[in-house]
């Protein structure tokens, strides 16, 4: 890994929510390349988040009113209000595109996974720790 790498690596952390048995893990290692990552089941999103969070990739079964009811419930919490959220997507389908849009997605990512695209959708969309902390400069050096 070089310098440059592992700075962008230690200053991002992401919380990885998903619903799938494999536990979102070609996604996870794909983050991984941006941050930390935290990888739970959706059930387990909680109430507050944590305050260096950069954001919350969420992977769930959007044609299943269970998860998505679990996710919109968690995601109103205060704290995930101004929080960026990816949404994955199984498919190009309107419906679930729509469907992540009314959950409050910031951007959304499709199967089958681009590293590339999701790499540079996740450095766009999701600050580092040096624009989300309130730790002063000098703690983060």
């Amino acid at each position: 890994m070089t310098a440059v790498s592992q700075q962008d690596s230690t200053k991002r952390r992401l919380l990885l929510a998903s619903d799938r048995s494999d536990q979102s893990s070609e996604l996870a290692g794909i983050l991984q390349s941006v941050g930390e990552v935290d990888t739970i089941a959706t059930s387990d999103i909680p109430d507050d988040a944590a305050r260096d969070l950069s954001g919350i990739v969420v992977d769930i079964n959007l044609r299943s009113a269970e998860s998505v009811q679990l996710v919109r419930n968690k995601l109103r919490a205060e704290a995930y209000r101004e929080m960026p959220r990816l949404f994955v997507l199984a498919d190009a389908l309107h419906h679930g595109s729509m469907q992540a849009w009314a959950l409050g997605a910031t951007d959304t990512i499709a199967r089958p996974f681009d590293a590339q695209g999701i790499l540079q959708r996740i450095r766009a969309a999701f600050p580092d720790d040096e624009c989300t902390t309130t730790r002063p400069i000098a703690a983060r050096l």
